[in-house]
């Protein structure tokens, strides 16, 4: 339409017309708010996706598939299944030449005889964000889910034991949890905690009060003597990124025990090889690491403990 009367517009780009879908918007959008009694927000995270249909016209666009052939297969089997969807007939749209788009279409269109009508109407909230740290007390305990040749390990891991409660509270349909870092099933993590993010997926509930946080998380903490979670709070998208951010150095203790016993002179040589249970996704390759600082505290001629702050990542 922008090219058909370009002549009535000189001077302008076609990059600053107002998109149809946008104008629908504003012209629908305080209507549903008064058919449903509720406050229109035009950048508001609840979206309602209405999908019309309209059998007269639904091959209007066909002309594309064979006007764009970088667009869309050439091969004849594959074109049987083409899908014309608003992505690719925007970008075949965009691959014409004003002069060559104007030769394939007719404007203004033919008159149609049917309305269209709507198809599908879907509700659905943007993601919701919640943030914290959590210690990890048992040695017995994975980070998430640890499956082995299809057969379950453990009852539960550390992001059941935060999430679960945390998907009921804002009713979400589903969770995705991700934090800074992971540690290995037998190795607690202590101090202030890992960050850790809980990504919740259509939530029926959207807005939690500071207090009632408070309250999730002292429901969580009493439910197990696991995992400890702190600092729970509801973070906004633009934030994510910032709330997985780790330390840069970590600090470890390791009980170590010699077999035989350890005389108390004398060198000791140690050599490091990829974990087996990361080959799987790691390539065995070297990886340099640093050493900030090490001490060793005697125990007895079997057994010492081992003091370490090393660069994050280091095992």
């Amino acid at each position: 339409m922008f090219w058909y009367s370009s002549d009535l517009y000189t001077g302008q780009s076609i990059d600053k017309v107002t998109s149809m879908k946008d104008v629908y918007k504003w012209r629908c959008g305080p209507r549903l708010k008064d058919k449903l009694n509720m406050e229109y927000h035009h950048q508001s995270p609840f979206l309602i996706q209405l999908m019309f249909e309209h059998k007269e016209t639904e091959a209007e666009c066909s002309f594309l598939i064979s006007a764009c052939p970088k667009v869309f297969p050439t091969n004849s089997r594959k074109r049987k299944q083409t899908v014309l969807n608003r992505t690719s007939v925007t970008r075949a749209i965009s691959s014409l030449s004003e002069s060559k788009f104007m030769s394939l279409v007719r404007c203004p269109p033919e008159k149609v005889d049917t309305m269209c009508r709507c198809q599908e109407l879907t509700c659905y909230h943007e993601a919701v964000f919640v943030a914290g740290r959590y210690n990890k007390y048992s040695r017995t305990l994975s980070q998430t889910p640890w499956v082995v040749d299809g057969e379950r390990r453990g009852e539960t891991s550390v992001s059941e034991l935060i999430c679960t409660r945390i998907k009921a509270m804002f009713m979400a349909q589903e969770y995705r949890f991700s934090s800074a870092g992971r540690e290995d099933v037998d190795v607690r993590t202590l101090g202030r905690g890992r960050p850790f993010l809980v990504e919740l997926i259509q939530p029926h509930i959207s807005d939690v009060p500071p207090d009632k946080m408070k309250l999730l998380q002292q429901e969580i903490n009493s439910g197990t003597t696991d995992i400890a979670i702190r600092d729970l709070q509801v973070v906004s998208s633009t934030t994510v990124d910032q709330c997985l951010v780790g330390c840069s150095q970590i600090f470890m203790i390791a009980e170590c025990w010699f077999v035989p016993p350890r005389e108390e002179s004398g060198k000791l040589k140690v050599g490091e090889t990829e974990k087996t249970k990361v080959i799987h996704r790691r390539p065995l390759a070297s990886r340099d690491r640093v050493i900030h600082n090490m001490s060793g505290e005697y125990i007895d001629s079997q057994h010492f403990r081992l003091h370490l702050k090393t660069q994050a990542g280091t095992y």
